[in-house]
């Protein structure tokens, strides 16, 4: 598919046929496989559970980015990550 975009662009029928290139378009943007679609569901039904069921989709959203994308636990300065959260508002937190 990727290819036959190309010879179309390239030889300028996308000029002629401005209806095809948008075909091209949407064509392009089709998944190949359904493998995306059902690791992000098994991934929502993994952030909302039970205890979670007044999640919004802003916070869902957020969780699931984070959660696909995000690094790994162990690249995080914990530390840093504290202070931000502290200093974000008043909170009293334990000095331990």
């Amino acid at each position: 598919m990727k290819d036959a975009w190309r010879i179309f662009y390239v030889t300028g029928l996308h000029t002629n046929f401005p209806h095809m290139s948008k075909l091209w378009q949407a064509i392009l943007t089709i998944p190949a496989s359904t493998v995306a679609c059902e690791r992000g569901f098994s991934r929502q039904n993994i952030i909302k559970d039970v205890r979670r069921t007044k999640l919004s989709l802003v916070a869902l959203d957020a969780l699931m980015r984070v959660s696909l994308t995000g690094l790994d636990s162990s690249m995080v300065e914990w530390d840093r990550a504290f202070d931000i959260w502290k200093d974000a508002k008043e909170r009293r937190t334990l000095h331990i």
